[in-house]
């Protein structure tokens, strides 16, 4: 995954498609009766939620949807096979949908802890894309080309792009005021501790050696100034 390069076009597609199929049927659940329906499946009667919630989570799904689409075609320089991107895809689905049920027929009122999430998913965000647009910027100077880059917010951890991802979730979830929607951003770090950091840093490892191991040894793995 690491490392092969290619433009991966039909794989992008797919994943860009099936996730904006994800943002309709977000919108169908929050705003034309489909939690209804849902919810009618096993037997359970629900209501439309707050129409504000409602409207912060399909903006959140939308920007994310954006975000991603601009990072597959603008900053993905690598080849991504279609596992990588069928998994993705299916997790795309779960965090929409699942945020939509959770969310989206809830009628208290926004307050502090939504607030919170709106904020939180704005930082995430700005994490996320900031810290891979200043390194894109930086592998575009000709000068750098074959260097570590280790500059920016990636000196505050060195997966800072996941922890962005972390945060950004972790609002997300806030927004839908249930608090069992937590559940799926902590199944996310444990994903990026467990599964992509140990695969991204035995690549980054080999690939620059010592520059990888200085830098590993002087800045956190996800959460900066803590792990």
């Amino acid at each position: 995954m690491h490392g092969e390069y290619g433009k991966s076009f039909p794989q992008k597609t797919f994943l860009t498609v099936n996730h904006l199929i994800a943002i309709l049927i977000v919108g169908w659940l929050l705003f034309f009766g489909g939690i209804q329906i849902v919810f009618g499946w096993f037997n359970a009667e629900t209501t439309n939620g707050n129409y504000g919630r409602n409207l912060l989570l399909i903006l959140s799904a939308t920007i994310y949807f954006i975000r991603l689409m601009a990072t597959s075609f603008y900053l993905t320089k690598r080849r991504m096979d279609w596992d990588e991107v069928i998994s993705v895809a299916v997790w795309i689905y779960i965090l929409h949908v699942s945020f939509a049920l959770m969310g989206g027929s809830r009628l208290g009122a926004l307050g502090f802890v939504e607030w919170l999430g709106v904020a939180l998913y704005m930082v995430g965000s700005w994490l996320n894309t900031g810290s891979e647009l200043a390194r894109h910027r930086w592998k575009q100077n000709p000068e750098n080309v074959g260097k570590f880059y280790h500059k920016g917010l990636f000196g505050l951890s060195r997966h800072i792009n996941y922890f962005g991802d972390t945060v950004l979730f972790t609002g997300y979830a806030l927004i839908t005021g249930n608090p069992w929607a937590l559940i799926l951003p902590v199944i996310m770090t444990a994903l990026f501790i467990f599964m992509h950091i140990p695969m991204k840093e035995k690549y980054l490892s080999e690939r620059y050696g010592t520059d990888f191991q200085t830098y590993a040894s002087k800045t956190k793995k996800l959460f900066p100034f803590i792990y």
